[in-house]
């Protein structure tokens, strides 16, 4: 019988995955409102609604965080990668270094580690005759892989394991998935050096004096002089487009005009929005054509500044600010002259526009200030940065990694007392002190996960799972128990790119462990096909947080992950539901 709290639950879970895929808010501030109309509704009791603050779950993936900070600080990850990838001259050889060391994702922050290689690696491509287009996309999907690897992999895994736990059933074992990730792991890396490789674009931009993001197309405000020889001139016959340069918008006294813009005559004093390459917006400065805003108003002539390029990181407090709530001139005596968001073709204003993880800024400052920023956790520096590292301290870091594991694998401790173990003794033994790790937490998925845990609670409790999972089964009538099983696993990759890889294990694990149940099958076939599909989701840049940094980095387009993606994702698709059923039984 459907009641009006499955109805209203129903409801709610709709509107929830509405806003993920819209992205009209930020999903913390949706995880939030979740939190609260549940609450109200009284759907959950206020204890429940906010038990997924102290959540197993949140908080071993909090200590993660912290944990491969420690190990990020230590320099771990630039070492090797350095070593690896300094005799690497072809892109075998590359993707073989990449491969290698790869797999420190399963155990740290797989984003983290991408982070540091990125730079490495685009750099590499401009000692080599390798283009960074041909590298990054197998740095995000190798890397994602290696996710899988142990149960520390990703948060989708903890989380998980964590519904899985609450639903009565023993904890799985930190390297149970390992068998499988392995696999995975392999099919991923021989993917691209059987198939993928002669699939990835070539783009690169000229080398010598230039670098690989000279062609970006950056969006940029500017101003006309009123000396400016394009003044009068039509936007469709205007000299900027010698430049190649692009006017988006215009602004006039107050109006704004985006739309139909061929025929208007620019003016003195006119606001525009412009979209070109880093060059030539710089050329089209110096010319008089317009004058780049920031620059004119900000910085003095009398002093020498330099250009750098830096991506906003996943965790800094950039993101969802603008350049003018932050104060970005003031609290970093810099100013972003242009940015840089995919292939997205921005009509605003740079200084309002809301800012998102993986945008790159083209700054203009003192080279104190560049040296200064490059130590920023807000922002990663598009080029090799050498450390400063905390290598005296490396041995602390592996050795406290070394324990976290053991206690965990061998049952001593829960894997969340592991973690938590694991922060106290990084900052005991100072690997990296208690700010420091405060700032190394995403806090947008801790609050993520905190607010989507009531709604499985909420699911859970008016039966409305239970009643789902009924429909399913009914529908699904005699199909094969493989067949459903590789159901699950599709629909949990598509849910994934609309609404995180989270949101996706909150909905589909317990509807999982509903179905399996009633048809008699194995419930952890259909928990692990949900956590594989959830970790190595290929098909679009924004599913999942690595793609979105090589995506604006390497200058891709949306459909490269989509070619590239989707045949792999298919050969997943099919091996690991069949390996699922042979490992663990259906």
């Amino acid at each position: 019988m459907i009641t009006f709290e499955m109805v209203l639950v129903i409801l709610i879970t709709a509107a929830i995955l509405y806003l993920f895929a819209t992205e009209k808010f930020t999903y913390d501030t949706v995880a939030l409102m979740t939190i609260v109309v549940l609450m109200l509704t009284g759907l959950v009791s206020p204890a429940e609604g906010v038990s997924g603050f102290a959540n197993p779950a949140t908080i071993t993936v909090l200590s993660m965080f912290i944990i491969s900070a420690g190990i990020q600080k230590t320099g771990v990850v630039h070492i090797l990668g350095e070593k690896m990838l300094k005799f690497a001259k072809t892109m075998s050889k590359q993707l073989g270094s990449i491969i290698m060391i790869s797999p420190l994702g399963g155990l740290i922050n797989n984003t983290a580690s991408v982070s540091i290689l990125l730079p490495m690696v685009m750099d590499l491509t401009e000692k080599t005759k390798t283009y960074a287009t041909q590298l990054l996309i197998p740095l995000s999907y190798i890397s994602m892989a290696a996710g899988t690897l142990t149960l520390l992999g990703t948060s989708t895994n903890i989380l998980a394991n964590d519904i899985y736990v609450r639903a009565g059933f023993e904890p799985i074992g930190l390297f149970e998935i390992t068998k499988l990730g392995i696999i995975v792991f392999a099919i991923v890396a021989l993917y691209f050096f059987l198939v993928g490789r002669f699939m990835l674009p070539s783009r690169k931009a000229q080398r010598g004096i230039t670098d690989p993001y000279k062609k970006l197309k950056y969006t940029a405000d500017a101003i006309i002089p009123a000396e400016s020889p394009i003044i009068y001139q039509k936007v469709k016959e205007n000299k900027l487009k010698d430049y190649n340069i692009k006017i988006m918008r215009v602004t006039r006294g107050g109006r704004k005009f985006k739309r139909r813009l061929e025929n208007k005559n620019i003016k003195p004093n006119d606001t525009l929005v412009i979209r070109g390459s880093r060059l030539e917006l710089l050329r089209a400065d110096r010319a008089g054509l317009v004058k780049i805003r920031p620059s004119a108003r900000f910085l003095k002539k009398k002093d020498k500044y330099i250009l750098e390029q830096f991506m906003i990181s996943e965790n800094s407090s950039l993101v969802n600010r603008t350049l003018r709530s932050f104060g970005f001139k003031d609290r970093y005596n810099a100013v972003v002259l242009a940015l840089k968001r995919g292939e997205k073709k921005i009509r605003r204003s740079i200084s309002s526009l809301r800012l998102k993880f993986a945008d790159i800024l083209l700054l203009k400052g003192k080279k104190e200030t560049m040296d200064l920023l490059k130590m920023s956790d807000d922002l990663i520096y598009i080029g090799e940065v050498q450390g400063p590292y905390r290598t005296d301290k490396m041995k602390y870091a592996l050795g406290i990694l070394a324990l976290v594991v053991l206690l965990a694998s061998f049952n001593i401790v829960s894997i969340m007392a592991a973690a938590l173990t694991g922060v106290v003794l990084m900052v005991l033994f100072r690997v990296l002190t208690l700010d420091e790790g405060y700032k190394a937490v995403n806090w947008r998925i801790i609050f993520l996960l905190a607010g989507i845990i009531p709604l499985g609670i909420a699911m859970t409790n008016t039966g409305t799972i239970n009643l789902l999972a009924d429909g399913i089964v009914k529908i699904s009538g005699n199909v094969p128990p493989i067949i459903l099983l590789g159901l699950f696993y599709l629909i949990t990759t598509l849910l994934t790119e609309i609404i995180s890889n989270n949101a996706a294990v909150i909905v589909m694990v317990p509807l999982g462990l509903s179905v399996s149940t009633t048809l008699g099958l194995n419930p952890f076939a259909f928990v692990a096909a949900v956590m594989f599909a959830a970790s190595t989701s290929f098909l679009t840049p924004i599913g999942y947080q690595t793609n979105t940094m090589v995506y604006t980095a390497g200058n891709y387009k949306f459909t490269d992950f989509l070619k590239i993606g989707a045949p792999l994702n298919l050969i997943l698709l099919f091996a690991s539901t069949y390996l699922i059923t042979l490992i663990w039984g259906l």
